[in-house]
């Protein structure tokens, strides 16, 4: 009866590290967001220190600053609910971008493990499930023009 109690023990202790495993992976270490058309485009870099912004077009504008642990958490958060491998796969809300009606938009992920993955839309009208994550990236640029 020991031994199968012990191979129970060894099999729930390999399903944890598995799932500890499956959750680290899917740690985001960074977060862009770009838009672009004709003769504009917008970089963003957010990190779990610093927010980054690079704009290019009539005017030239970068700047960088420190963001707050909540505003970080805000980031995590609003990806709550959403798998990794999911997002190539949502479909844009429009296709407006194929014919120069919107700006070209993507979200792009990357992980502590140096996976990537990435969703392309229109203007900053990413697929439902990104939208939390457009506030909040939105939220932290609006704070970093207000200071």
């Amino acid at each position: 009866m020991k031994t199968i109690r012990c191979g129970s023990t060894a099999f729930l202790f390999t399903l944890a590290m598995a799932l500890m495993q499956c959750q680290s992976s899917q740690k985001i270490g960074r977060v862009e967001y770009s838009s672009l058309t004709r003769g504009f485009q917008k970089h963003v870099v957010i990190t779990a220190d610093s927010f980054i912004t690079t704009i290019s077009g009539r005017e030239q504008r970068a700047s960088r600053r420190l963001i707050t642990p909540e505003e970080w958490a805000a980031v995590q958060k609003s990806l709550r609910g959403v798998s990794l491998s999911e997002i190539p796969a949502l479909k844009s809300p429009s296709q407006a971008r194929e014919y120069d009606g919107a700006r070209h938009s993507t979200l792009t992920l990357f992980t502590g493990d140096g996976k990537t993955v990435a969703h392309t839309f229109d203007d900053e009208k990413a697929h439902a499930k990104l939208m939390p994550l457009m506030s909040a990236v939105s939220a932290i640029e609006q704070t970093g023009t207000g200071q």
